[in-house]
Order: structure tokens, then C-alpha cells, then sequence
């Protein structure tokens, strides 16, 4: 009799599995999302969505806030956090980041249809010159429908970044996947990286490394969305400058979607 209870028991205690608790400190769960996006357990990235969704819960979003209230610094990620990753051997511990948040006036689906443009020059202004993306895996219109096995999109991306002080080259991969938050809203969680090492015909401007996390989460109008850029650049500026500058750059990149989605930027 024991052993019988004992076996049907066992379907019960196989089946229980520990809730995954993703961190609520922001500098914690920026490397979370980043060290867990291509997580095989759909949950570990669901409880890191759900996570930062409630802490943007408090935060300003606005996009008539000004940057500074919607600007973060971020601590470094490590050498194990990009491992598989690039073919370089430089510490990420050099690449501080900086996050910007902001509230689209679109949803999600508007921006997946997005991704797979070629030219991204219309939604990049610090890159008037070149940002040419290939897509490397995957079927971007599949993908921005969220068609059967179309639940991740990689690309890899060709840029040029120019404003008054630098004028830089570099290569990103760029992949995106589906996200189902904890109480069943679809989200979209992006990581991109340099594979390899910067260079440049200037020793003095150019891009060493970058890493980034870039979220879209349905909100109750439009979708919030956050961006961390980790980077580490040899620019001839002083680190305060260019923190403002890439803080800068990614609040003008928001704006010229806003405008793309609406028509005005087409």
C-alpha cells in the first residue's frame, strides 16, 4: 500500500518545479537579461521580462520627460557573461553602459516589422552614411507575425556612427526573440554584440567593443522600451562625454521610429 501511494505521488513531485525568480536590482537583471537571452527554458527570460516590467512600473517613461529623468548608468558585465560570444579576448569590465527608457505610442508588432529592414538608416540618425543589416537566420515578416517557429530573428549589421566629433566603423549581431510575460503579454527581448574587436585608421576614434540589451513590452498604451548599451570606445573624449553622447544617440534613434511608424520619417 506505502509503495503504491509512493508511485502515485511521483507524477505529482516530477511535475512541481521551483519558481524562477529573476533579480529586482537594475544593474543585476541587465545582466540577467543579457547572460540569459538565449536561455532553452522560456521562463528564466519570462521572469526577467516580468521583472523589469515591474520596476519600469515606477519609473518615468515618458517621452516628453526629459533625458536625464529616463537616463541609467550601468555596471559592466564580465568576460565569462560574453564567453561563445566573440573572438576577442578584451574585458567587458572596460564597457560601462548606459540605458535610456522611453514609451512608444506603438505596439510591439509595429516595431518587430521593423527589424528586418535592410537600410536602417531612417531609424538610426547617427548613422546617415551606412547601417545595412543581412539577415542571418530566420524570416523577418514570420518573425513579426510570431508565425509557427518563427520565435527568434538574427542579423548581422554594418555601421557607420558619425556626428561632429567621431566618425567610427564596426560590425553588431543582432538577434531577437519572443517573450511571453508572466501574465501572458507578448514581448520581444533583443541582444546584440561586436563578435569582433574594433578597428580603425585612427587609434584614437574607434570602437572597441559593444553589447546591448533592447526590450519592447506591451504597456497599457503603446509598448515600453528600454535599451542598455555596453561600450567601450577610444573616442579622444572624456567618459561623462561620451556617455552623453550615446545616451544622446539612442533617445534620437526612439524618436526617428516614432516618426518612421507615424509616416513622418518614410
Amino acid at each position: 500500500m506505502r509503495a503504491a501511494l509512493t508511485l502515485a505521488l511521483l507524477p505529482l513531485m516530477v511535475g512541481c518545479k521551483e519558481a524562477i525568480v529573476a533579480p529586482t536590482e537594475l544593474n543585476e537583471l541587465s545582466r540577467y537579461l543579457f547572460v540569459e537571452w538565449d536561455n532553452e527554458d522560456p521562463a528564466v527570460m519570462s521572469a526577467g521580462l516580468t521583472s523589469f516590467d515591474t520596476w519600469a512600473a515606477g519609473v518615468e517613461r515618458s517621452p516628453d520627460a526629459s533625458l536625464e529623468d529616463r537616463f541609467y548608468s550601468i555596471t559592466a558585465i564580465t568576460r565569462p557573461d560574453v564567453e561563445g560570444l566573440v573572438n576577442h579576448d578584451l574585458d567587458p569590465a572596460a564597457a560601462p553602459a548606459v540605458a535610456v527608457i522611453t514609451t512608444s505610442a506603438f505596439d510591439v508588432a509595429d516595431h518587430a516589422g521593423l527589424f528586418g529592414l535592410a537600410d536602417q538608416r531612417p531609424l538610426e540618425p547617427s548613422s546617415p552614411d551606412r547601417y545595412d543589416r543581412v539577415i542571418t537566420d530566420g524570416d523577418p515578416d514570420c518573425f513579426a507575425e510570431r508565425g509557427e517557429g518563427c520565435e527568434t530573428l538574427a542579423s548581422s549589421n554594418d555601421i557607420n556612427r558619425k556626428n561632429v566629433l567621431v566618425d567610427v566603423d564596426y560590425v553588431l549581431t543582432k538577434v531577437w526573440r519572443w517573450v511571453d510575460l508572466e501574465d501572458g503579454r507578448q514581448a520581444i527581448a533583443a541582444r546584440a554584440y561586436t563578435p569582433d574587436e574594433g578597428s580603425s585608421a585612427d587609434p584614437e576614434k574607434y570602437i572597441k567593443q559593444v553589447y546591448t540589451i533592447e526590450l519592447w513590452i506591451p504597456a497599457e498604451s503603446g509598448t515600453t522600451r528600454w535599451l542598455v548599451t555596453w561600450q567601450e570606445a577610444e573616442l579622444g573624449l572624456d567618459e561623462e562625454t561620451v556617455e552623453s553622447l550615446v545616451a544622446s544617440s539612442m533617445d534620437d534613434s526612439y524618436q526617428a521610429v516614432e516618426d518612421y511608424l507615424s509616416g513622418e520619417g518614410q
